[in-house]
């Protein structure tokens, strides 16, 4: 990893903690709120994708475990309790930690990781292990806590499909977990689309609030099937954390990035 490159996922990683931090402080002091907490879970994700994709495994871990806590809260329609509270005041403390190793050029480990771990993952299990009966009393009536679960549910897996013209681009919108859900899928339909005469392929990411390592790997491998042909459409003002990480994962610029689709068609020939 260049040193460069080290800093720019260091000061990043720093400024989502610090985002994190204020969420947790919000969660904190209103326990029962979904936003809140999937805020907070949204940040942690996309702190565990830029590790993922730049191999800081303990970090990657760390927050991994801590947004699977916070996935067992969320599904046990729960006040998040003042226990994971103190523990992930613990996680933000450790990453901090952890980043400050990684810049004196200390490692990018701490002693206390091992034993954090242990304690989110026993958290996790007592949560898991819970009794949820009744918990519609923590609620207005019995209609306020359906609608509590319906808000809390994961969107359903939809089904991954490049719709395919010959002589033309196709356009294809992602939503967060789609290429996750997705996988080689994704990278099989990129190909058979280019195989059958497509002309290019527009993937829009305005719709994503995170990106996961694994699906950055998976956008690098599909601007590899066809060089030139491949556009990514990111609005700069409205993601500017999407933004600022495609200019530190990928300082060659081997992704095409446009704001819109018109300079992007222009880019392979097509008319706008």
């Amino acid at each position: 990893m260049s040193e460069n490159l080290l800093s720019e996922f260091v000061y990043d990683a720093r400024d989502h903690l610090s985002t994190a931090s204020a969420q947790l402080l919000e969660l904190e002091n209103n326990p029962g709120s979904l936003d809140s907490l999937n805020s907070l879970m949204g940040t942690m994700h996309t702190i565990k994708g830029n590790s993922g994709f730049m191999d800081v495994q303990p970090l990657y871990h760390l927050m991994h475990n801590a947004e699977t806590l916070l996935q067992t809260v969320r599904e046990k329609h729960v006040d998040c309790p003042e226990s994971v509270i103190e523990l992930l005041l613990q996680v933000l403390d450790t990453g901090e930690a952890i980043l400050d190793g990684l810049a004196n050029g200390e490692g990018d480990t701490v002693d206390w990781l091992e034993s954090l771990t242990q304690s989110l993952s026993e958290a996790e299990t007592k949560l898991e292990a819970s009794d949820t009966h009744g918990l519609a009393a923590h609620y207005d009536s019995e209609e306020d806590y359906s609608l509590v679960s319906v808000e809390a549910s994961e969107p359903p897996a939809r089904e991954f499909e490049l719709e395919i013209t010959p002589g033309a681009a196709s356009l294809v919108i992602l939503a967060n977990g789609d290429l996750d859900r997705a996988g080689d899928m994704f990278l099989g339909q990129v190909e058979a689309l280019f195989k059958a005469g497509g002309s290019g392929l527009l993937v829009d990411l305005k719709g994503l609030t995170s990106l996961t390592g694994w699906e950055l790997k998976l956008l690098l491998a599909a601007s590899l099937k066809k060089p030139g042909r491949t556009a990514f459409l990111v609005d700069p003002g409205e993601q500017p954390d999407l933004s600022r990480l495609f200019q530190v994962l990928d300082p060659n610029r081997r992704l095409n990035i446009f704001p819109d689709q018109a300079p992007a068609l222009t880019s392979f020939g097509l008319p706008a």
